[in-house]
């Protein structure tokens, strides 16, 4: 993919004449270069397209680039470029045919880990991304070789440093050529039509997340709905090795097989080769109507930008890069259900071992296709929005022009070069007075041979008298270079204060201002009068008034699952606590609501009783079998035998109770569990700014409970032990004590104690 404008677009005069070449297709214009750019430039993947726009743009505004080609070129995608593209390819041609002598510095675009400085006098620029929250130990090295580091976002900016990059790491955005990409261009022809055309990319890879995409697509669609799903095969950014249409037609079948599923069973779905035209790949992106990516990470983000160039809806992953670049009154960000480090089994690439992804709710995306193949106006107004963003903030003019001051301010002499230049004028000029006085037999030094000194030597000035005048000329420039390096390290520190504090901020804001979960597709946000996007809810046209929301159940059960989520949600969010109780005999889930972790625990053979006042709640478990109660919480424990379970547990339950209670509630949990039993009780974390906010949005919650109350309050009523645990963890208490939106006590009795307090 390129973001090239179209070879029909008006091109200036000037403009023209500042190439001074690539217009007219003549020979390499001047022998030397402010910039040497090595690249993949006649490759595929982000680096080698973002290359070819920065060079394109930079050629058109002035900037002499010398360009090198690294990496293998892919057979026939510089005629195509000459045939789509002329202009950018004119301009990555002149820059390949210029000499790179002499250059003032060099940026190469590379993945971090082929970092290394180029040899030669001037900086050396890295520009990449990473898609994790990390990066390896060998790119951190890498990195901090170098003299300075462009990346494309703020996430990108952020994760760089905490990994301990110390290089200076500039934001240089990317951008999209909109006159390239555009809703108005005759559509590729596909296979399959439908009402709905959904396009993803295909590329083997796990971080694309095509399981997930395709286990929502099982779900989502069946044979008779009017929808197709593109897949469009793709080389991975790192590789270049893109998976054969027979390889990616496996694949397909081998995710669907996965969740029992074959192709006859889903909606229809359409894999395409990948070798298209950038012409072509322009018009396929603008005649499909839903671009879908529920990437477990994302580094560019420029598949997402053409799509809303092209004015289509957009869904995509809350994580990362896409929530920074992208309108969200302009896409739909699929939740992330927890960021967790890359799983062995899904390291085909092995720069991310060990680094921290997204995972992606595949429940939230079900309910997003179903919407945007429902919602037709919608999702028209989204794309239109998406592309009026695309030309107003991403232009590749802007992006070249943030790159073109980074370029000033490293080329631009600093004091350091300065004394490196003084140093060697100063031994040209010795060498030059030896030879002077050798060869004429005297030791006289004309006035103008001394360019440092504040005033002529005398005539008769010796050699010694010169060199003292040198070195006294010297001495005052390292004073002046001293004195403002001073200054200037003073203003870098206070810099870095400054971004320390600013990025502190912003991400307290952030966390202030994120909205809260909401299972409902259109996330409880619908179109007033004048089109804009406000709070609230519109019961469809013929339905009858309930006192709910349309499309849940009733009372606190529609509450539930507008706030909690589905039920494969929640099964994700309590699997912890079935593996921790898979081996108890009997089990008490107190506030069971609708089941799923009986649910669970009944599969694995642990037998297991739920109670719940809610009688909504307790229907829904009914109607899956499940043994369940409808009691208080508090009376149903006071009313159990001593010793009569070995495991209890309550799920965001224990905020819910009178703080008056809390205690006797605990007490009896005690009483009830046998020897060696164990309570696990999860609650919300005030400690984590956005949980301490999000509290509040259930009006059934009492007060929030920091984890040293509950583990004071277990001691105080008798348990042996009581720790927290993070379901959500990262390895660092101190991390997870404020990262982590829950928490869960595990307050256990010892095997060789009875129960107290019977």
């Amino acid at each position: 993919m390129t973001h090239q404008r179209s070879a029909s677009r008006p091109v200036s005069a000037d403009r023209n004449a500042r190439r001074a070449g690539p217009s007219g297709g003549g020979t390499a214009g001047p022998a030397t270069a402010d910039v040497i750019w090595i690249a993949p430039f006649h490759n595929a993947g982000d680096e080698a397209d973002e290359a070819r726009a920065f060079v394109n743009e930079l050629t058109a505004t002035g900037t002499a680039i010398a360009a090198k080609q690294i990496g293998a070129a892919i057979s026939g995608l510089e005629a195509q470029l000459e045939e789509d593209q002329p202009h950018v390819a004119a301009s990555v041609r002149y820059a390949l045919d210029r000499r790179a002598t002499n250059g003032k510095m060099a940026v190469i675009h590379v993945i971090g880990g082929l970092a290394q400085r180029v040899p030669g006098p001037g900086p050396t620029v890295i520009r990449t991304m990473h898609e994790t929250d990390g990066l390896p130990a060998l790119w951190v090295e890498k990195l901090n070789t170098v003299d300075e580091v462009w990346v494309p976002t703020r996430f990108n900016q952020e994760t760089f440093r905490s990994a301990g990059v110390t290089t200076g790491i500039h934001v240089v955005p990317g951008g999209i050529d909109s006159s390239w990409f555009r809703p108005d261009l005759p559509p590729l022809a596909l296979p399959t039509a439908a009402s709905t055309t959904f396009l993803s990319v295909f590329d083997g890879s796990h971080r694309q997340a095509s399981d997930v995409l395709l286990q929502a697509w099982a779900e989502a669609f069946s044979p008779s709905d009017d929808v197709v799903l593109v897949l469009r095969c793709s080389p991975r950014s790192t590789g270049g090795h893109a998976p054969t249409i027979a390889q990616a037609e496996c694949a397909v079948d081998a995710e669907l097989a996965a969740v029992g599923r074959g192709r006859s069973d889903v909606a229809p779905i359409v894999v395409l080769d990948r070798h298209l035209s950038p012409d072509a790949f322009r018009r396929l992106v603008a005649g499909i109507d839903v671009y879908v990516s529920p990437a477990r990470g994302e580094g560019w983000g420029r598949l997402l930008l053409a799509a809303q160039a092209c004015g289509n809806a957009v869904i995509t992953t809350n994580w990362g890069v896409p929530p920074e670049i992208l309108d969200p009154g302009a896409t739909l960000l699929i939740d992330v259900e927890k960021v967790a480090v890359v799983d062995d089994t899904q390291v085909d690439v092995d720069h991310y071992r060990g680094q921290r992804w997204a995972l992606p709710s595949t429940g939230h995306l079900v309910e997003l296709l179903r919407w945007t193949s429902t919602h037709p106006d919608e999702r028209r107004v989204m794309g239109r929005r998406g592309r009026e963003d695309m030309v107003r903030r991403w232009s590749w003019g802007e992006a070249a022009a943030v790159a073109h001051q980074r370029i000033a301010a490293l080329t631009t002499p600093s004091w350091d070069r300065a004394a490196s230049t003084a140093a060697q004028r100063l031994e040209s000029l010795t060498k030059a007075s030896e030879h002077s006085t050798k060869g004429s037999g005297h030791s006289t030094t004309p006035a103008s041979s001394v360019t440092m000194a504040t005033e002529p030597p005398p005539g008769d000035a010796t050699l010694e008298g010169l060199t003292s005048l040198m070195a006294d000329a010297v001495a005052r420039l390292e004073q002046a270079i001293a004195s403002h390096q001073v200054a200037i390290d003073a203003v870098t520190a206070r810099t870095e204060r400054l971004e320390r504090s600013a990025t502190s901020a912003w991400e307290m804001a952030e966390r202030w201002s994120r909205v809260p979960f909401c299972a409902l597709p259109d996330g409880l946000r619908v179109l007033d009068a004048t089109g804009r996007s406000v709070v609230g809810f519109r019961r469809p046209p013929g339905s009858t008034a309930s006192g709910t929301l349309p499309g849940v159940g009733d009372a606190y059960l529609a509450f539930e699952d507008v706030f909690r989520g589905s039920s494969a949600r929640v099964r994700e969010l309590v699997r912890p606590y079935a593996a921790l109780l898979a081996d108890r005999r009997r089990v008490v889930e107190l506030g069971c609501g609708r089941g799923e972790l009986l649910g669970m625990l009944a599969e694995a053979g642990v037998r297991a009783v739920g109670v719940d006042s809610d009688q909504g709640m307790l229907s829904r478990a009914r109607e899956r079998g499940l043994e369940v109660v409808e009691a208080d919480l508090l009376e149903y424990l006071t009313g159990q035998p001593d010793n009569s379970a070995d495991g209890i547990v309550a799920v965001e339950v224990v905020e819910h109770l009178d703080p008056a209670v809390l205690p006797d509630f605990l007490a009896q949990a005690r009483r009830v569990l046998e020897p060696g039993g164990v309570l696990l009780a999860e609650t919300v974390n005030p400690h984590n700014l956005t949980a301490h906010k999000l509290f509040w949005l259930d009006p059934t919650h009492r007060h929030p409970l920091f984890p040293e109350t509950l583990v004071v309050l277990a001691a105080g009523v008798g348990f042996d032990e009581a720790t927290i645990t993070f379901p959500d963890t990262t390895g660092d208490v101190a991390a997870d004590l404020v990262a982590c939106d829950r928490y869960t006590l595990v307050a256990s009795i010892s095997s060789e104690h009875g129960a107290s307090g019977s």
